[in-house]
């Protein structure tokens, strides 16, 4: 009987062992997400960044603020008339207040007249800041409307600068 007791009791051993090493547990997990209105952006056409009316018969430089005063230093090339000098200015709308962040072309030409460098811009009552390309600067942004102002410094190009109107264009670009 100790003979097929024994065998009995290891083969029945075996089993709740293979019973413990195959048992097995779970869990479930959460996932959440949170959706957001886009951010927008709009450039005021009624202010487009201006650094007025000025002399192209020498090089010289003209520095805008982001509140649209203009320097010429003591260049004596700037003409005061009806072509007032403004900061371009942007409207961004949040959802909600946020960081984003903002990026700026760092330069751009005005055909004909010169290359516009050292850009800058203020949003809403904060300081002037340098403008970053590619990935931009981290700003908080409130809850509606977000004002922002562009400004920089135009190099004029006496040998290429032509009499008549001249534009160029710039990027802005906000983003979460």
């Amino acid at each position: 009987m100790n003979k097929i007791l024994f065998p009995l009791t290891a083969i029945a051993l075996c089993f709740t062992a293979h019973q413990v090493m195959a048992a097995s547990v779970s869990t479930s997990g959460t996932a959440k997400a949170k959706i957001i209105s886009a951010l927008t952006i709009a450039a005021d056409t009624s202010s487009p960044m201006n650094f007025g009316t000025m002399l192209g018969d020498a090089d010289h430089t003209v520095v805008l603020s982001t509140a649209g005063a203009r320097d010429c230093g003591n260049s004596g090339k700037c003409v005061e008339d009806s072509n007032t000098p403004t900061a371009g200015h942007f409207t961004i709308t949040a959802p909600q207040a946020q960081s984003a962040h903002i990026a700026i072309d760092t330069s751009f030409n005005i055909a004909q007249v010169g290359s516009v460098g050292t850009v800058k811009y203020k949003l809403n009552n904060g300081a002037e800041t340098a403008a970053v390309s590619g990935s931009g600067s981290e700003v908080s942004l409130v809850s509606g409307t977000n004002n922002l102002y562009v400004g920089g410094t135009l190099s004029v190009d006496s040998s290429s600068a032509q009499e008549g109107e001249h534009t160029g264009t710039y990027n802005v670009t906000v983003n979460y």
